[in-house]
């Protein structure tokens, strides 16, 4: 990895631990569009944005079953829903350099990866982008809409580059870069302008999302530290 990451709460948040409060969404703030409750403001991105959630019955945030940033040893789940979504999710480790509570350089084994490849239960992040993954492509009752994607991380559709991976078939990728997160896990979105590449995006992130869209529907969500 070619810079420090701050530990922030990544660094002792448990997975089979995480509820409503700890994923730290306020109510009503998310686009009309969005079947989820309680997502966190358009615009606003933290550490807590590449987190894949269950949902409770009540539409909100419940358990995370996949977070960047953390020991792989502390994934444990005490929840069957997210125990059995976990099945469908593939996470990747490896050891990055981060920065301790001393602000001392320190190399931890993390997860760098995450890919919902597929499952009967539907994840979101805070954003309230659902999908029940790539391999799930028989129904789209349970994934988001492109539109809510667009509205939630207020992408200028006219003046900037998103779109990757385009196939015949109509099938294609949303690519979203982030910078790295400061010292209160806060990050911000790199934009590309319209007819450029992402090399200058890749370079100043810390962090990338991809948005896998089936019909014009999220079937896969992939987060990724660079």
């Amino acid at each position: 990895m070619k810079k420090l990451l701050c530990l922030a709460m990544l660094s002792v948040l448990i997975l089979s631990g995480c509820g409503r409060d700890a994923a730290e969404v306020p109510e009503n703030t998310a686009a009309e569009e969005s079947i989820v409750k309680g997502t966190t403001v358009p615009g606003k991105y933290s550490i807590n944005d590449f987190i894949l959630y269950t949902l409770d019955d009540d539409n909100y945030p419940s358990k995370a079953v996949a977070v960047l940033g953390v020991d792989p040893e502390t994934v444990e789940y005490d929840d069957e829903k997210a125990e059995e979504a976990s099945k469908g999710v593939v996470m990747n480790s490896g050891k990055i350099l981060q920065t301790d509570k001393d602000g001392q350089a320190v190399e931890n084994n993390v997860v760098t990866d995450f890919v919902y490849q597929g499952g009967r239960i539907p994840l979101t992040n805070s954003k309230g982008i659902v999908t029940t993954g790539v391999a799930v492509t028989d129904t789209d009752k349970n994934c988001s809409k492109v539109e809510e994607i667009i509205n939630a991380y207020l992408i200028d559709e006219e003046n900037e580059e998103y779109i990757t991976n385009q196939h015949d078939d109509g099938s294609y990728t949303i690519d979203l870069y982030f910078t790295v997160a400061d010292d209160q896990g806060n990050v911000e979105r790199v934009i590309t302008p319209k007819g450029q590449d992402f090399s200058e995006a890749t370079r100043k992130s810390g962090y990338i999302m991809r948005f896998y869209i089936v019909n014009d529907y999220v079937h896969g969500i992939f987060c990724q530290l660079l």
